[in-house]
This record gives structure tokens, sequence and C-alpha cells, in this order.
């Protein structure tokens, strides 16, 4: 993690402080937000669940998330206590599928290293996600999503608010995905037998389904086979 500023003076508040205002224009309208650091060490949830998920547990009774007001205050304190979260995901469906990042993330805050970070940003959990077929951003959702993404390079770069926990390692690939194969842009017209037929010059496909418009899920026989393709 990127170390805190304790203090930091008027006049570089006042002349950086203006960089963050449409980062807290995106928290001020919900399409950013925070966890709660306290929530995420407190949960018994081994692998984070997107956004809406947490919003469903939030509706009954949880506090997962800082407040929009909040978020824009701890921005604004110059403190640098929100955290930004920088990974790769591990998967498109869901990026920390071994729950490696999670423990990580969860070491960091316990420590002397993470203790002054009272916000994080976690892109599957700070923005709504497309997990089909259990949630499809409507348009608002999408727009909300288009709105964050425009500033989501103010969330790593803010000066003043900002504290960039990165996680550099690529966990090991789960046994689940073991021959598994994701297909993108496919054409509109591919069917199933179309997609299997085309991947079959690689090996023995299994099963093969579609995820959403557009995208496939293929699983080979080995994962020999799968690396081929």
């Amino acid at each position: 993690a990127s170390r805190p500023h304790s203090v930091v003076d008027k006049a570089t508040v006042a002349a950086l402080g203006p960089l963050d205002d449409q980062l807290i224009d995106a928290l001020h309208a919900g399409h950013i937000r925070l966890l709660r650091p306290a929530w995420l060490l407190d949960t018994s949830l081994d692998r984070l669940p997107c956004r809406q998920d947490i919003e469903a547990l939030e509706a009954e009774g949880e506090r997962p998330f800082l407040t929009a007001r909040a978020a824009m205050k701890l921005v604004r304190q110059a403190r640098r206590a929100m955290g930004a979260l920088s990974y790769g995901w591990g998967s498109g469906g869901s990026p920390d599928p071994s729950g490696e990042v999670l423990a990580a993330v969860r070491d960091v805050l316990r420590g002397a290293a993470g203790a002054h970070i009272e916000g994080l940003f976690w892109d599957f959990c700070s923005l709504p996600q497309n997990q089909p077929p259990r949630f499809v951003r409507d348009a608002a959702e999408d727009a909300g999503f288009k709105a964050a993404l425009a500033v989501m390079g103010d969330v790593y770069a803010s000066v003043l608010g900002s504290c960039v926990l990165r996680h550099s390692r690529l966990p090991a690939r789960p046994a689940s995905f073991d021959g598994v194969v994701d297909i993108f842009d496919a054409p509109a017209a591919a069917d199933e037998a179309a997609v299997a037929a085309a991947l079959g010059a690689h090996g023995v496909v299994v099963a093969c389904v579609r995820v959403e418009a557009g995208r496939w899920r293929a699983t080979y026989a080995t994962h020999t086979a799968a690396e081929a393709a």
C-alpha cells in the first residue's frame, strides 16, 4: 500500500482538491460505492460477490458500504484514507475465484499499512456488474457504470484521497476452471453447435453454453486442449 499523508497544508488542498471534483460527483450519485473495512473484516464470506449481491445484504440490515456522504467526506479530508485496490481478475465472471485477493486485502487492513483506510474501492463490489442470468444492468445502472468508468483513473490517481493497494500476484487457477475457455464477441447468429464445431479442432468439447450475447463458455475434456484453443 502507498503511504498515507498525515498532514496536508491548506494551500496544497486548495490546489489539488478540485482534481477530485468528478470523483466526488460519482460518489454522490452512487455510481461508485466504497466498502466499509470493518464489514469486510467481520463478514464470514470467503469470496466477495458483486455489488448487487452486496446491496441485497445491505437491504437485509448489514452495513457493507459507506454512505455517499461519508465517502465524499473521506476523499475531501485529504488523508488518503480511501483504499483503491489494483489487481488482476482471475476470470470474467468471478475476479477472485480462489479468494486469495480477499485474504490478502484483509491482511493489509488488519496491519499497520492499512489501519488508516476507512473506505475501499473494489471494482467488482463498487460498480454494478453484469452477471447473467442473475444480474443484467438496466439502463440507469449502465449509465452509472459508464459514468464510473469515466472517472476510474481518479480513483487511483487522487493525490489527496487515495491509497493504492496493489495485489501483484496472479492467483493459481482453481481446479473448477480446468479445461474451461471463454469466447467473447462471437457472432450473434452463432449457436451451440457452431461454437462447439469451431472449437472442436483443438480437442473434445464436452460442454458449450451461452453466457450472454456474444459470449460463450466451453469445457474441453482436457486442459491441454483448452490451452491449445
